[in-house]
């Protein structure tokens, strides 16, 4: 099995599928081969959804059928495999307007077609958008070479205005840089993943970014959008108590988010999610809904999304429906899951819903709603699933006063531990929901509401009660 080659065709589109047909049905990208079985072959199953063991079988029996050696089905895999990652560039390439004009542009350079390079230019200058700093630097080379024009004809004030100007992008494109990395270092600060700082942080922390920022704003100049942006998120990550400063990152989103790239608004939803969500962890709830109608605005932008990665949990789209109940907007989180589980990997959708819907029944409080779908349930091959499972068996039973039940069901999760495959973490983080479980469980049989301040208090100050904290409080405030 060619691992690098599937990974790559499970992430094509339908539209990019087709496309990488006819470029490999193209004499000048191809020659002397024919893959158009085993294009349409793979096409059909991929598109399909289908699993990579699933494909993995099929394609056996496509070597079979089509009588072919191990080798030489190996062979055609690999070579397929060239070809596709050559599509992507070629792709890449067809759609940045910005950085094929620049490569143009070196080659007349090369030539000395000075005059071609003005000519090309005000033929492609309506084409020439700004979308992030990765546009930066071939645009900064289309000027570079404007100024080479221009010196060509001894017209020396747009020469250095070109020149001024190519700078500017480059100078763009380091802070843009800066900025982002700086974040990078400062989140992992934040959550105790220390770093050696290197001679690039020593810099940046001597640079006075807010006079920096203040001229930038004052001039307004298209090409340090990305910088701005990065800049307001950076100040409103480090200067957390600082008012206004979230929400000048948003307003300023808000202005330039149509003519920027979806890599930009990708990582600045990233990043304001993980602002509100430290402050969450600080006690300010009120972040939660934040965070709740950043998620709304993802929807909007469905190009920043992509719930179908071949990972279990999934995580973001677990974090939708979770941030969705904590704010108690049911109907939302109900009709989320309806019109989205289906994009999820066809590897684990069916558990990552089940697991969402058995969410939204214990929200609610539809506790035989829940039963009903335990009652069916058969564990999976997926640990993590089948241990979640197990909780929300534990927690409705408990809801329901099935007190026996609850018991039993951690008997089973105790044995569940025992088995090969569970990472060290995973058995550490169910253990103490076990321990926490019982523990409310002997103070329900004593009656008296002996040792409920001492609980409460364990849960808040171990780092270890963060799974499932909110609910062990609630039920620990009922037996007060």
């Amino acid at each position: 099995m060619n691992k690098s080659l599937f990974s790559l065709l499970e992430k094509f589109t339908n539209a990019e599928w087709d496309r990488f047909g006819e470029f490999i049905s193209s004499p000048y990208f191809v020659k002397g081969r024919d893959y158009t079985n085993l294009y349409k072959f793979l096409k059909l199953y991929f598109q399909k959804n289908n699993t990579q063991e699933f494909i993995v079988n099929a394609i056996a029996k496509f070597r079979n059928d089509n009588k072919m050696t191990t080798q030489a089905l190996s062979n055609r895999l690999s070579e397929l495999n060239k070809l596709a990652e050559k599509f992507l560039i070629h792709q890449n390439t067809e759609n940045d307007s910005i950085g094929s004009i620049s490569i143009l542009y070196r080659e007349l350079i090369k030539r000395e077609l000075y005059s071609n390079i003005n000519i090309t230019y005000n033929n492609n200058k309506d084409k020439i958008n700004i979308t992030d700093a990765s546009d930066l630097i071939p645009f900064s080379s289309i000027l570079q070479s404007r100024g080479f024009y221009f010196r060509s004809r001894n017209d020396m004030q747009e020469t250095f205005n070109q020149f001024d100007n190519h700078v500017d992008c480059l100078n763009a494109y380091s802070l843009d840089r800066m900025l982002y990395f700086a974040t990078e270092y400062h989140l992992s600060d934040v959550y105790g993943m220390p770093y050696k700082a290197g001679l690039f942080l020593k810099t940046f922390k001597e640079i006075n970014f807010d006079k920096l920022i203040n001229r930038i704003e004052s001039e307004n100049n298209e090409i340090y959008k990305s910088v701005r942006l990065r800049y307001y998120i950076y100040n409103s990550l480090t200067n957390p108590d600082k008012n206004g400063l979230a929400d000048k990152a948003e307003n300023y989103f808000n202005m330039i988010h149509e003519n920027i790239s979806i890599d930009l608004k990708i990582d600045y939803f990233q990043k304001m999610q993980a602002n509100y969500i430290l402050h969450i962890n600080k006690g300010e709830a009120s972040y939660l809904h934040k965070v709740f109608e950043l998620f709304k605005v993802r929807l909007e932008d469905k190009d920043t999304i992509n719930f179908s990665l071949a990972n279990y949990p999934a995580t973001e789209f677990r974090d939708f429906v979770i941030v969705g109940l904590r704010v108690k907007e049911f109907d939302w989180v109900e009709n989320f899951i309806n019109d989205y589980s289906n994009q999820l990997n066809p590897a684990f959708r069916d558990e990552e819903k089940t697991m969402a819907i058995v969410r939204l029944c214990t929200e609610r409080k539809d506790f035989i709603k829940a039963l009903s779908i335990f009652k069916n349930y058969k564990n999976s091959n997926n640990h993590v699933h089948n241990i979640d499972m197990y909780k929300y068996m534990i927690i409705v039973n408990y809801e329901m006063k099935y007190f026996d039940e609850v018991r039993k069901i951690i008997d089973k999760l105790r044995h569940y531990l025992l088995k090969d495959g569970l990472i060290d973490i995973q058995k550490e983080y169910t253990k103490g929901f076990i321990d926490n479980i019982i523990r409310i469980m002997k103070i329900i049989n004593k009656g008296t509401g002996e040792g409920i301040n001492e609980f409460i208090n364990d849960i808040n100050s171990n780092p270890k009660s963060i799974v499932d904290k909110k609910w062990f409080l609630e039920k620990a405030e009922e037996l007060k």
